[in-house]
């Protein structure tokens, strides 16, 4: 199923361009699909979503100065939320989960918004029961420039998640790493992550998607294990020509 896209996702956007959201105009569309129309949706179980107030983990969010990978170098601040674990022990490192969304949202994706967060009840729920080890999530978002008048004049979503060479990798290794690594839990702890990449899980979905294929592709050292979901392989970036690799 294809059809034609109205709204323009990779390139320039200055400040007197409305934006709009293509993710959202081609779910519009999607759902429309006969096919699509007949499926159902599988609810996460209960036990997964409940508020775990007993082991819960903390989620803070965060700013750090990062420099432009994908365009001419200059400083960059990035928002992005982490997710700490309970009963952490500073002793020992710790996986960590790498999640980047897609086009239409930003690192508050899926419900990363504080202690009512979606994904923070689950990986509550999952560390506790045992069926997830203690492992440390960081949800990052692209950059964007600004002009003098801190207009946005240019989104790099495209630049930095869709393109197919090693930058991507080498901002997680180089900026997100070293930020995460050092930081204090609310108790006073010092965060360790693990240095073993089968300890290192990365995924997203969309643009998201091919970022995390991307970075393990290119650092299969850094990062063992990926998933994606719905990610553009298209030709925007070389996503579609992974096939011929």
């Amino acid at each position: 199923y294809s059809y034609k896209m109205n709204s323009p996702y990779c390139g320039l956007f200055t400040k007197n361009y409305e934006r709009k959201f293509a993710y959202y105009e081609a779910i519009e569309k999607i759902l429309k699909v006969p096919e699509v129309a007949k499926m159902e949706s599988v609810d996460v179980p209960p036990k997964y979503t409940a508020l775990n107030t007993a082991n819960g983990g903390q989620v803070i969010e965060i700013q750090y100065t990062t420099y432009d990978y994908a365009g001419d170098g200059h400083e960059l601040t990035k928002p992005a939320f982490v997710y700490l674990p309970p009963k952490y022990d500073e002793t020992k490192q710790y996986n960590v989960l790498y999640l980047m969304h897609g086009v239409g949202g930003n690192e508050r994706e899926w419900g990363m918004t504080g202690n009512g967060s979606q994904v923070k009840k689950m990986m509550d729920n999952l560390i506790a029961s045992g069926e997830m080890p203690i492992t440390i999530g960081v949800f990052v978002n692209p950059g964007m420039v600004y002009d003098e008048e801190g207009e946005v004049v240019r989104y790099n979503r495209c630049k930095e998640f869709d393109s197919t060479d090693d930058l991507f990798a080498q901002f997680l290794e180089n900026e997100v790493l070293a930020k995460v690594e050092g930081m204090q839990t609310a108790s006073g702890k010092t965060i360790r992550l693990s240095n073993d990449a089968n300890d290192r899980a990365i995924t997203g979905a969309s643009s998201g998607g091919i970022a995390a294929f991307t970075a393990a592709w290119n650092r299969p050292d850094l990062f063992s294990r990926v998933y994606t979901t719905v990610g553009t392989f298209v030709a925007m970036r070389g996503g579609n020509e992974y096939p011929a690799i």
